[in-house]
């Protein structure tokens, strides 16, 4: 899916929508399948980047973003 599709005015759902990618690369790296895993690793990170250029987020979602963010590139 691409990424104009969603309204990253929904912070919530974006955030959401990012961990929910994030275990799915966790899933794929629990069965050996590196490549799938980085790859969905990556695509949680375009879309938090994307969250976090377009929205002024309150303190709590900045750090849970900024939290998943590093999660993620240290996971890839």
């Amino acid at each position: 899916m691409h990424l104009n599709v969603f309204n990253f005015e929904q912070t919530e759902e974006i955030l959401f929508i990012g961990e929910a990618i994030k275990k799915s690369g966790n899933h794929f790296y629990k069965k050996e399948e590196y490549q799938k895993a980085r790859g969905k690793y990556k695509k949680a990170l375009k879309y938090l980047n994307k969250l976090h250029e377009i929205n002024n987020l309150s303190p709590d979602q900045d750090k849970r973003n900024v939290t998943l963010e590093l999660n993620l590139l240290l996971n890839r």
